[in-house]
């Protein structure tokens, strides 16, 4: 199994919730699901939602009727995924591009073609369009498959994070909400659910070295987050130096040398 591995959410579990994906995470979603949305997004953006049904969908991606009815309860549900789809991918490239205050539905509408109306009925609120999209872009799409080694891992994991902050701009929006965090409560509670989403994998390969041994058992979780993921985030948004494999093989081996175990144990593999 490939190191790096991308969660394979469902798409009905998705359309039923608050968060949206960011336009990549079609890739996230099984082959038959991505290329069956991808079918309705282009008869969306070409043909105009009337024409997005169940029987077009299939007929664009070369599919049967029946894998779009398992994917899709209804036409309802097919349509609205196309939409949000659609309107997802507009305002993060306004996002990343323009700045958090160019989010707006009026924006998005004219960017992406859909009309302001249907903008409306998915987010009457302003702020909500805005948290889907700063939740879906700001998730971190490329976690590590655990092996077992504990510094692989995490050098995997810090360097999939550091690469992520650079290449997708994560940077210029954690730091958006950072200064939105300091005035509204609305934005601290979206500041603390990605930064946990974020290093969920990273706390997990800490509590695991915990267990087997790796690490000392006293060791302050929370703490050793910080000491690993706080400065990526500072190269990142504070000064501007490399984020490269070298850096983060640095923060791993020093971090291990201050708390790994007095024995080491055979899951931990010596770097050259």
């Amino acid at each position: 199994m490939a190191r790096n591995q991308k969660a394979v959410p469902k798409l009905a579990d998705w359309a039923r919730s608050e968060d949206v994906a960011s336009p990549d995470a079609l890739d996230s979603f099984d082959s038959t699901t991505a290329a069956a949305l991808r079918a309705a997004v282009e008869i969306l953006t070409s043909e105009g939602w009337e024409a997005v049904t169940p029987v077009n969908v299939a007929a664009r991606a070369h599919m049967e009727r029946s894998e779009i009815d398992s994917i899709w309860a209804d036409r309802n549900a097919l349509v609205r995924d196309a939409v949000r789809s659609v309107a997802i991918k507009a305002a993060t490239e306004l996002l990343t591009n323009d700045g958090w205050d160019a989010v707006t539905q009026a924006k998005v509408a004219e960017r992406s073609g859909l009309g302001r109306a249907t903008l409306y009925r998915y987010w009457p609120k302003r702020e909500d369009l805005v948290r889907d999209v700063v939740v879906g872009h700001m998730a971190i799409r490329t976690h590590i498959e655990p092996s077992g080694d504990f510094e692989s891992d995490l050098l995997d994991e810090l360097h999939n994070m550091a690469t992520e902050m650079r290449e997708r701009s994560l940077n210029t929006v954690l730091a958006a909400i950072i200064d939105r965090a300091e005035f509204q409560a609305d934005q601290r509670k979206l500041k603390l659910e990605i930064h946990n989403s974020g290093t969920a994998v990273v706390r997990s390969l800490i509590q695991d070295a915990i267990a087997r041994g790796e690490l000392r058992s006293g060791t302050d979780i929370d703490a050793s987050i910080s000491l690993l993921v706080g400065p990526v985030v500072y190269r990142a948004l504070v000064s501007d130096e490399p984020l490269g494999r070298e850096f983060t093989s640095w923060l791993v081996r020093t971090f291990l040398d201050a708390n790994g175990a007095a024995q080491p144990t055979r899951g931990r593999q010596k770097r050259a």
